[in-house]
This record gives structure tokens, sequence and C-alpha cells, in this order.
């Protein structure tokens, strides 16, 4: 039997790892390993990649149209199925209007090139915004603060420049989920443990022991849902010691003292009190994590299911504005995804959009 090896990439996750896949004459995969030869993830690949095979040719896979019909579902062929589903899905638009018609697309659906532009469209023609995905599930606050905050069109510190780097509520190690000046989710656990090598400082909040916070440098293990109250500390310490970023926050940041006045709460006791923290871990976090002078704080999922999770993402991005954890002009920024619209970096403000419509 002649075994044809083709190039592909992992469908898993968004990580997308590049994989050799071994295919037979019938046209079937029967064995995958990562690309060592890939750039990026050098023949790296999780235990749930390697798992594709066994998810492609699983016998209850769903391979076709399947209708419920009187508590059971039946198979019927897939021109029938569009025809009844364009049937009902135009009564509810003449009855409801088009917003009644809502898209969720899951995480593989990013790693099919046409399945969002196709979704989008849909939803354009039927004048409806309820387009959804993992990220308005579990963080929308990402994208929601983005119009409460604005960004820096020079883009923020990545993880490969950092001298500190601070994690919340993300274990990347196993989770390989990679925010903007996170671990990269190529081998994390490899690129985490090269990077301690070459002196980044790493911090860690989260209320577990989990396995990147026992690699840290410096673990904060907080009382759960009080990230919050921990990032308003830190924040209180920075400006009150003037360890942030004076010429970017001269040029860039707007009211300081009416935040600072907002922060007068958060005195060293209170926080102290309400995340179960020694005072002096709380001032070491501050203090390294605003020596920097590269490299930014990022959030995990946890954070935005915990209570007041839109208010921390908030505090994350005022710690990173504050510290200047952004790439400023003659510095080379973070390269964008080689397939992605092109984009111009800029060292200057993106005033927030419109976060409704």
């Amino acid at each position: 039997m002649a075994i044809t090896t083709k190039k592909t990439f992992c469908r898993f996750c968004l990580s997308c790892c590049a994989m050799d896949v071994d295919i037979d004459d019938d046209g079937q995969a029967v064995a995958l390993r990562g690309d060592v030869s890939n750039p990026l993830s050098g023949g790296y690949t999780c235990l749930r990649g390697r798992e594709l095979i066994n998810i492609q040719q699983h016998p209850d896979r769903i391979r076709g149209a399947l209708k419920r019909v009187d508590g059971k579902f039946v198979a019927l062929p897939m021109t029938q199925a569009l025809d009844e589903i364009a049937v009902k899905t135009q009564q509810l638009i003449d009855q409801h209007g088009g917003r009644s018609i809502a898209s969720y697309n899951g995480s593989w659906a990013w790693s099919n090139l046409p399945t969002l532009p196709l979704s989008k469209s849909f939803h354009r023609a039927i004048d409806s915004p309820s387009v959804f995905s993992p990220m308005t599930l579990d963080q929308p606050a990402k994208a929601f603060m983005l119009c409460r905050f604005g960004l820096w069109a020079g883009g923020i510190h990545s993880f490969k420049d950092a001298d500190v780097a601070m994690f919340i509520g993300n274990n990347a190690l196993l989770s390989q989920y990679a925010p903007a000046g996170g671990l990269p989710p190529y081998n994390p656990a490899r690129r985490l443990q090269d990077a301690l090598n070459n002196g980044l400082q790493l911090i860690v909040i989260d209320p577990r022991k989990t396995e990147v916070a026992n690699r840290a440098t410096l673990h904060l293990q907080l009382r759960p849902g009080e990230d919050t109250t921990l990032l308003a500390g830190m924040l209180r310490i920075i400006i009150d010691e003037q360890l942030y970023d004076a010429v970017f926050c001269e040029e860039f940041i707007d009211d300081l003292g009416g935040l600072r006045a907002s922060l007068e709460p958060f005195d060293l006791d209170y926080v102290s009190r309400r995340t179960d923290l020694p005072a002096e871990k709380i001032v070491t976090a501050a203090r390294m994590f605003a020596s920097g002078p590269k490299g930014a704080a990022s959030t995990g999922t946890g954070p935005e299911m915990s209570p007041r999770g839109s208010l921390t993402e908030h505090m994350v991005m005022t710690i990173n504005a504050l510290c200047g954890r952004y790439y400023r002009e003659g510095e080379v920024p973070a390269a964008a995804p080689p397939l992605s619209v092109g984009r111009q970096p800029k060292a200057q403000v993106v005033f927030p959009p419109q976060a409704w419509g």
C-alpha cells in the first residue's frame, strides 16, 4: 500500500499547528505528526491535535443532514434539508425580522476559511447583527473594552520581547490560549522555559496553583473573584510611586488624576484583606510589572467568567497603558498574520469605535 504525505494544519484550536499527514491509496488519513520544518510550531502538537484522525473517522461523527422526528433524529437528503431550512428561515424573517436569525461560529469554523465570510455575508443580507462565537460567550469584554478604551495602533508588546509578563487567570501551558502579549501557543512549555532562562520575570494571578503558576517568579494566589480589587491596588501603587511611563502618559493618557482619585478606596490594607494576599506581595508585584520595561499583562477566560469581568479587563488595559507597554516609533512591532488584511502599525491612539448596532 502506497502512502503519500501531505502538508496540513491542525483544526482543533486557533493555534493551527503545522502537521504532516500520511494518506493511503483510498484517500484515508492513517497517521499524522507535527511538521518539524515549520518555523512557528517546529513539530509541536498537543494531545488533542494528535487525535484528529480518530475524530474524523469516528463512527458517531455526523456526516449528513439529520431531522428530529417524533423525538428521534432521522437522515434526509441535504437538498431537502436546505429547502426546509430556507422555508422556515424566511417565515421567521417575515414574522419577526432579520434579527430573529442568529448564527454561532465555533472554534473549528475559524479554521475553515470560507465559513466566517459566508456567515457574515448571510447576516448582512438579512439585516441581522446576531453573529456569535466563543468570544461572545466567554470573553466578550476583550472586544467590548476596545469600544470603551480604544487601542494603540502600534500594537502591544509581544511575549518574545518581554522582560516581564503578567498572566491573569490563564493557564496557557494547558489551554494554549494566546491573548495579545501572552504566551505563544506553539510548544508553550518550551517557549516559557526559554524566556525564563533568558531572564523573564513572570507574575501569575490565579486562585489555583496551575501548571503555569508553578513556573512563576511570583504567584499571587488570591481569593477567587478579586482580580479587579488586586489590579486596582496595583494601579494605585504604580501611580503613587510614580512607576508609570511618564513620557507616554503625558502625551497619550487623559485624566491620570481622575484615575488616581477613583482608586482612593483601594489602599494596601483594604486590598490585602479582600484578596487574602500579603501586602508585601502586592507591592512586589506592582513594582515588578512596572519595572518592565517591556511585557504585557493579559487575561484568559477565567477572569471574564468571574464577577466584574468587564471591569477586570478594563484594569488590565489600564495597567498596560500606564506602563506604556506598546511599540513606539522606531521599534519593530509584532508581525501581522500572513493572510490577514494588511495593516500599517502607527505610533498613535485609535479612538474607541461604536459599541452597538
